[in-house]
Formats: C-alpha cells, sequence, structure tokens
C-alpha cells in the first residue's frame, strides 16, 4: 500500500500536514517529562573560546558551579562584584584586556543563573554557525517554590518586549567588538549592558539570535528593584536614540515591567469605522470612543455599506453636525474593500480602523496607540480586546495554530498577566486584528492595502500585517490600550452555514500564500504548543529549535481563481 501511495516519502508529506492541522500538546505541568522525551538537539563541537562574566556578587557561587560541568571546555569566567543586576564596567573592561584577551564572545550571566551542561556549548555552535550575530539569548527555565521547573519560552528578537520586560538581558552572550563599543556607554546594569548594543542600530537590529529551548534556569529576583533598574536603563537607550519617551515602572509579575510612552509627532489622524445598519452598536461606538478622539485630535470617517434601515441613515444624516465624516459605499459586505475605499478617499497620516461593534471605556486607548506607531519601523499598532465579560478577546494574533491563525489568550481574564506577563508589556506579534489596528496610511498603501480579491472578510488583517512584516516593518500589540469587542455582534459569526464555505476558501488562501510563516512563526516559541489556544502548553513533538532570527520567509503567489 505504501508503494502504491508513492513509498515513504509521500506519505511522509501527509505526515507532516496532519500535525500542521491536528497538532498535539501537553500542560506545563508535565514540562520535566517533555524535555525527557524531546531532549534538544546536540551542539557540533566548537574551539571557540568563551568569556564568561557573572555579574554580581549574590548567587555567583551557584553559576559557577554550574560552569565546572560544562561539556564546551574552552572558558574563562570571572565574577564582578556588586549588587544583583549591575555592572561594573571599569571592572569588566580590565577581565576583558586580561584573563580575557583571546576571548571574541562573551557571555554575561546575572549572578544566581544555573547554565544547563550543554550551555556554553549551545552559544559556541550558534555563533560558528552565525558568525554576523552580535548577540544571542536563549530560554530559561524558572524554578517555583514548590521546587517545579516552568518553562520561559521566549520568541525571535522582540524590541518593543525588550524595552518593556528586559527579557533577553539576564543571560545573553555577544561578540567582543559590539560590547567594547557600547561599554563606551558606561551602562552599569545588565538591561542597559544589553540594550546598549542598539543605541545605533536602532529597533531593526536584524543580527540577534534566539536560541529555542533553555540554557539555564533564572533564580528569584526583586521585581520592583529590577523594574527601576529597566526603566533607567530603557530611558537611557531612547534617550542616546534620540527619542523623546517617558519611562514608567509598572505592575510586576514574573519579569520586570516598564510602560513606554513616546512623544506623538504632530499628525492628522482618522479612526475609520465601516457599518452597515445596526445602528445601536454604531452610536456605542462613536459615542464611546469621542473622548479618545477630542483628546487626540482625530477625526472620524463612517464607512456606509448599503444600510437600508430609516433610523441609521436618519443618525447617518446627523452626523455631519457632530464632525463626522460619512463616505458611501455600495455592494455586498467586503470589508477589506470598505477599508481600501476609506484609504483611498482621505489624506490622513495615519489610520486607525476600528469595527463597529467597538466600545471604549477610557479617553488614552488612541493615544497609546499612537506612542507606538511613533518608531518609523512599526507598521501598525493592534490592542487589547475583551468580550463584555471581561475575557480576552483578541491579545494579538499568533501564527500556525492548527495551521491558522488564532487570537491569543482568549482563555484569560483581561487582567490577567498572560504567559510570561505578555498581558503587562508590549510587544511584537506577526499580526493583530483590524477590529482596532492603527497603520499610516503611506504605509497602507505601499503595501496595496488589504487584498479585497482573495481576503474579503476573514484574515485580511493578518494578510496586511504580513505584508508589512515582509516590507521591513514591526508589528506591535499594547495591552495598554483596553476596549471591548463584541465579535461578530454586527454581522454575525463565519461558522454559519451559509458562511463556512467561504471562511474555508479564505484560510485555505493565508496557506498557500504565508505556509511558511504559519509553520515557524517567529513571534511565538517552538516549544509552545499549535493545537487550540496559543500558549496553554507544551507542543508534541516541538517545532525546529535551531537558532533563529526574527526573519520571515517571503510569501508565494496565490494566482486569483486557486
Amino acid at each position: 500500500m505504501i508503494d502504491a501511495l508513492g513509498g515513504y516519502g509521500a506519505e511522509r508529506l501527509r505526515g507532516q500536514l496532519y500535525d500542521q492541522l491536528i497538532p498535539a500538546s501537553l500542560p506545563f505541568s508535565d514540562y520535566v517529562n517533555w524535555c525527557d522525551r524531546f531532549p534538544l538537539p546536540m551542539p557540533r563541537a566548537s574551539g571557540l573560546s568563551l568569556a564568561v562574566v557573572v555579574a554580581g556578587a549574590p548567587g555567583a557561587e551557584q553559576t559557577l558551579a554550574a560552569l565546572s560541568i560544562q561539556t564546551h571546555e574552552s572558558w574563562t569566567a570571572g565574577v564582578i562584584d556588586g549588587e544583583l543586576l549591575s555592572v561594573d564596567s571599569d571592572a569588566l573592561l580590565e577581565f576583558l584586556d586580561s584573563a580575557a584577551s583571546d576571548s571574541h564572545h562573551v557571555v554575561i550571566a546575572m549572578a544566581g543563573v544555573v547554565l544547563e551542561p550543554n550551555a556554553l556549548a549551545r552559544i559556541a555552535a550558534a555563533f560558528d554557525a552565525y558568525p554576523e550575530a552580535i548577540a544571542l539569548y536563549g530560554d530559561l527555565d524558572f524554578l517555583a517554590e514548590d521546587g517545579r521547573l516552568w518553562p520561559l519560552a521566549f520568541p525571535a528578537f522582540d524590541y518593543e518586549r525588550m524595552l518593556e520586560q528586559g527579557y533577553c538581558a539576564h543571560l545573553f552572550a555577544v561578540r567582543r567588538d559590539a560590547l567594547l563599543a557600547g561599554l563606551e556607554t558606561r551602562p552599569d546594569n545588565l538591561y542597559r549592558l544589553f540594550n546598549c548594543l542598539l543605541d545605533h542600530a536602532g529597533p531593526r537590529e536584524d543580527n540577534i539570535l534566539h536560541l529555542p529551548g533553555a540554557l539555564a534556569t533564572l533564580p528569584n529576583l526583586d521585581r520592583t528593584y529590577a523594574s527601576r533598574l529597566l526603566a533607567a536603563a530603557s530611558q537611557m537607550h531612547l534617550d542616546a536614540r534620540a527619542v523623546s519617551a517617558d519611562v514608567t515602572p509598572q505592575q510586576v509579575n514574573l519579569f520586570p515591567a516598564v510602560r513606554i510612552g513616546r512623544a506623538i509627532p504632530h499628525q492628522r489622524v482618522t479612526v475609520v469605522i465601516p457599518t452597515r445598519d445596526g445602528l445601536p452598536l454604531l452610536r456605542t461606538c462613536i459615542d464611546s470612543i469621542a473622548p479618545a478622539v477630542e483628546f487626540c485630535r482625530a477625526d472620524i470617517l463612517v464607512v456606509d455599506n448599503d444600510s437600508v434601515d430609516p433610523k441609521t441613515i436618519a443618525y447617518l444624516a446627523g452626523l455631519a453636525r457632530r464632525g463626522v465624516r460619512t463616505l458611501r459605499v455600495e455592494g455586498p459586505f467586503n470589508f477589506a474593500r470598505l477599508n481600501n475605499h476609506a484609504a483611498a478617499t482621505l489624506d490622513s497620516d495615519v489610520l486607525c480602523l476600528l469595527n463597529n461593534d467597538i466600545e471604549a471605556s477610557s479617553k488614552d486607548w488612541l493615544e497609546e496607540m499612537l506612542t507606538r506607531l511613533a518608531e518609523p519601523d512599526v507598521g501598525a499598532v493592534g490592542a487589547l480586546l475583551t468580550w463584555p465579560g471581561g475575557v480576552v478577546q483578541h491579545g494579538g494574533v499568533v501564527l500556525g495554530m492548527n495551521f491558522a491563525a488564532t487570537h491569543a489568550f482568549t482563555d484569560r481574564f483581561g487582567d490577567d498577566p498572560g504567559f510570561l506577563d505578555q498581558l503587562l508589556v508590549a510587544h511584537e506579534c506577526s499580526a493583530v486584528t483590524a477590529a482596532c489596528l492603527a497603520t499610516r496610511r503611506r504605509d497602507y498603501l505601499a503595501v496595496g492595502g488589504m487584498d479585497e480579491s482573495r481576503f474579503a472578510i476573514a484574515f485580511n488583517d493578518v494578510d496586511y500585517c504580513l505584508r508589512l512584516r515582509q516590507a521591513g516593518k514591526r508589528i506591535v500589540f499594547t495591552p495598554h490600550a483596553k476596549l471591548v469587542h463584541a465579535e461578530s455582534a454586527s454581522r454575525g459569526r463565519d461558522d454559519r452555514a451559509d458562511r463556512r464555505g467561504r471562511f474555508e476558501h479564505e484560510l485555505n488562501l493565508l496557506r498557500a500564500r504565508w505556509g511558511e510563516w504559519l509553520n515557524e512563526d517567529p513571534a511565538y516559541n517552538p516549544q509552545l504548543s499549535r493545537d487550540g489556544i496559543p500558549y496553554s502548553g507544551l507542543a508534541w513533538p516541538p517545532g525546529p529549535r535551531a537558532p533563529r532570527y526574527n526573519h520571515l520567509e517571503s510569501a508565494r503567489d496565490v494566482p486569483l481563481g486557486f
């Protein structure tokens, strides 16, 4: 039978598709057994000489003990005395000039970090394989008070999360020349030591590697104290980049947390709301967003798609008295086409695409989204959306769940910290929902807007964000902009019998165009589950765990009709 089907190669292809469509997972509580079942690949032997710097005195003994059993033998180590997370730049330079003068790569470890036996071997092998990399970091484990290990599974390099969480600074490795250049800024803590590497390159530094799979176990740290250090470090980094911003410590959980508030340039902003009848939803939406719109001196454009209800028509006619513009677009409902018409009509600098079933509860959500968009390389910004009952409806979009694109954190309440505190800090995603999405009009037009031919209703936002990513833009999700979304209240759900076929067709088009990205989302960890809800378990089996950049494969061209 195997021969009749084309041999084992053909069956392997079918098996891979089966794993993509119907993946399996284990709960996080089985992490230790999962690690035994799926050990990390053995790294290639390397002759690279590594210098290891242990930053801080408290806990240094544990780190040195772990160094003594490393499988990689070519290393030299030094302890830089001081408080936890602190860095003495002079002492570090002295160590590099004396004991580590022959080392071209330096490992920086917070005192108390317990390295896995093959940690240095993996680091050396990664630098051998990627000699252009200026720095790398890896996943970590967290040891709970009851002695259980939990995975700290990180994304490929995430600039926004580095600023607000410092997630990659507790253990990292850096090329010697890059470290020496950074030390000219006289960093005094680990967060500043890492982000100074980007003072001149900026957010789009694409030579920072991520190593999936734990390199070490992270000790407990005073997160409140760490947040103050992170706030100072992020402020100094943004000052060095001449980015005007305020940085303030925030609520903490597993990691330190700060909030970045960049200065918003003078610009014209228009909130675009497509609608068809649904007067109660539209009225609530416009009334609730009015304070934020006024505060940001923005405008509102309602795109009317063939409303026929007399009350809705009368309401739309009266909006001009409130300074709200309307644009009538006839024809079958096509969300992408409605937004494209709006973008072509307007001359605003920024578009905020908004569903008519959105309700705002504060006046700072739009300002928060605009402050993220103040970075020129950010292409789109998404918000934290909850159901009316408080459960998360959108916490960013993760690619690859059941070989599709799925909203994150829909199993959490809006005040939950989220996996590794991702509902406490802004971070990058591969896509965000257009139910509330801010983007520059010039970026929108540069990538051709939304694809109204292939993604009329579903996945047009995902496709748009991925095309922005391909153009070199970052996509940022911010939990600091929080709104209520009664998803599909205005037009019903896509799983209705009369809509299911169209939805499946658009999903298949997404898979055809972006299949490689759906397999390996750089903003998601390959060790995490790809079934059900993102961040809810461990993948069985894990995805590829080779070192990776925050790069994406090119899209495939899908001719119309396929």
